[in-house]
């Protein structure tokens, strides 16, 4: 899996295959990525690697754990945002690689938007699911 921001300056790459792909509509996801929601490809921290100058913002999720929002401090792209668990959320809209990324949850369901669950079809949390 491969990727990078609008402008080119950042990319990334992931040498593992996504765990599972979600669709988040926390607040904070919302925020971040401009719109109802975020599409995110979950894999394991340990696979994947940013390249290029990239910003950090550091933020605490609606569950309380730390989150790390990596972009491109030029563009402003939003990448991919690591997770305390050690995980990784990439954004799906950053991929310039053809993975099937169809999200198969959705997070957050709580703090959705009246019409954006309906878009994707896909079962739902009210918050995290319980093993995240």
């Amino acid at each position: 899996m491969r990727g990078k921001c609008l402008c080119g300056e950042v990319g990334f790459e992931c040498d593992a295959a996504p765990v599972v792909t979600v669709a988040c509509h926390c607040t904070h996801c919302q925020k971040t990525s401009g719109s109802a929601f975020s599409v995110n490809a979950i894999v394991a921290g340990a696979a994947f690697r940013l390249t290029g100058a990239y910003a950090v913002y550091a933020d605490q999720g609606e569950s309380g754990g730390s989150v790390e929002r990596c972009f491109c401090p030029k563009c402003g792209s939003p990448l991919a945002s690591r997770l305390a668990n050690g995980m990784v959320a990439v954004k799906v809209g950053a991929l310039e690689s053809d993975e099937d990324v169809t999200p198969v949850l959705q997070l957050w369901t709580r703090s959705a938007r009246p019409w954006s669950k309906a878009l994707l079809g896909a079962p739902g949390f009210e918050t995290n699911p319980p093993s995240a």
